[in-house]
Parts: C-alpha cells; sequence; structure tokens
C-alpha cells in the first residue's frame, strides 16, 4: 500500500514530526517542568541555544533573525562559511541542513537506507 501524504488540515505527512512531539511531550510532562523547558513543540530556527535531548521539533520561523529560511532561500547567507557552522546550535544547525545533500545527512548520521 503506498504511502499517503495526507492533506492539510488534518493529518499530514508534513506535520508527523510536530505530532509525535506532542505525544513525547505529554510523556515527558514531569521532566520539562522539572528543567524549566520552555518551547517544547516548536522551537524557532533562530534560537541561538544547543540542541539537546530534549529539543524534538524546531520550525523554520519567518524572521529577520539568523536563521531565517526566507532569508536563506534569498541568498542573505551566501557569504557566510559552511565549515565553521557549530552544528550543536539551533540556528547553526538549521542553516547546516538546509545547504547539506539528503545523502550527506544520512551517511554522518549512520542511516542505513
Amino acid at each position: 500500500m503506498p504511502l499517503c501524504p495526507g492533506q492539510w488540515p488534518g493529518w499530514f505527512r508534513g506535520v508527523t514530526t510536530m505530532y509525535a512531539a506532542e505525544i513525547v511531550a505529554n510523556h515527558h510532562y514531569a521532566a520539562f517542568l522539572e528543567h524549566g523547558k520552555t518551547q517544547i513543540l516548536d522551537v524557532p530556527s533562530y534560537s541561538v541555544g544547543a540542541i539537546d535531548q530534549m529539543t524534538f521539533h524546531i520550525h523554520g520561523i519567518h524572521t529577520d533573525d539568523y536563521f531565517s529560511k526566507h532569508h536563506y532561500r534569498a541568498g542573505k547567507y551566501a557569504h557566510m562559511d559552511l565549515q565553521a557552522l557549530d552544528r550543536t546550535k539551533i540556528n547553526q544547525y538549521c542553516h547546516w541542513i538546509v545547504t547539506t545533500p539528503l545523502e550527506e545527512i544520512k551517511r554522518l548520521a549512520g542511516y542505513p537506507y
């Protein structure tokens, strides 16, 4: 049976990570409170903090801050050295992931398919 992409609004393959994150957040609610974690389900792409074990979904926000998907698409980051990006930081990770070929991401993650 082929994978059905769904239809927006409703169950849509493009937002399944958000659905999954909500399930995880409900399960780990006490840990979120204990660590004072905010923006659990929708961390903005301009966040300068580190990616940690409770970063479940990063949302590409329409912003003038770095990282903005609109500024990226407009070529405003073309001058930046991609080798200098710190993939442990949310905003730099977003920049890295949109500039890195999928096969390279799979290779680095040890993804077998």
